[in-house]
């Protein structure tokens, strides 16, 4: 089977977890703006900075924490924006409207939204048409298609573990990634070029991973032959760690 076993569990966390950042952002903006606005009440309306009086220089420190606060909170209103989209984006995943590769049941998926574009496909041709509805509807068919043969290619492929000197590499399909996981903690060099490669750091699964593709095959298996050969790989002095 295509896709994570725990692919519905995690929507969900994710969504919880953005819901709560977006409420604490929402909350933390608020802040901000009271604070500006306690600043900017007692400072009467179109009130020059008095340079040479004594009260010149709290005005002029006055103004610049309110102008401080009132960035905060626009900086804090984008961050609301970026996890409602992120909401935005899992709540399409449920209902179908959007399809991710972790998603257990993608090929099912992927055939019917096929069929769907197939049938629309049918009624373009059946009525006048400009040109290029049948070019976008085909370009976007035959990217379904080759995702579907991907997908399928891979549910065929196996698992696999190969232990190497100081790390092993794994296929793991049931997180639907590739994975390197090292036997002790890594230079900080080594950490960069896992990086630079696409993997990025699991805590949880206390390995270095990327999406289970071909793409992701391939990297994993030039990585391991590159990282096999070097003679600095992992660094147990303190402060030369990941």
């Amino acid at each position: 089977m295509a896709g994570r076993e725990d692919y519905y569990e995690r929507l969900e966390y994710k969504k919880e977890l953005y819901n709560k950042r977006m409420e604490q952002s929402e909350e933390r903006s608020k802040e901000y703006s009271k604070a500006r606005t306690k600043i900017t009440d007692n400072i009467p309306m179109g009130q020059p900075i008095l340079v040479d009086h004594y009260s010149g220089r709290k005005h002029q420190n006055d103004l610049k924490r309110a102008n401080n606060y009132i960035k905060k909170s626009i900086e804090e209103d984008k961050k609301t924006e970026y996890y409602q989209d992120k909401i935005d984006n899992i709540e399409k995943a449920e209902n179908g409207d959007i399809i991710y590769d972790d998603d257990p049941l993608v090929l099912e998926k992927l055939n019917a939204k096929l069929n769907k574009l197939e049938e629309e496909r049918k009624e373009i041709k059946a009525r006048p048409h400009a040109p290029y509805e049948l070019v976008n509807i085909g370009t976007t068919i035959r990217g379904i298609k080759e995702r579907i043969e991907n997908i399928k290619f891979l549910e065929q492929y196996s698992e696999e573990v190969k232990d190497y000197k100081r790390f092993t590499t794994v296929v793991n399909k049931d997180k639907n990634r590739v994975q390197v996981k090292f036997k002790d903690r890594v230079a900080k060099d080594i950490y960069k070029y896992m990086r630079s490669q696409g993997f990025v750091y699991s805590r949880m699964e206390c390995a270095f991973q990327r999406k289970f593709n071909k793409q992701g095959i391939t990297k994993l298996h030039w990585v391991a032959e590159d990282l096999k050969d070097r003679k600095v790989l992992l660094e147990k002095e303190e402060g030369n760690e990941m």
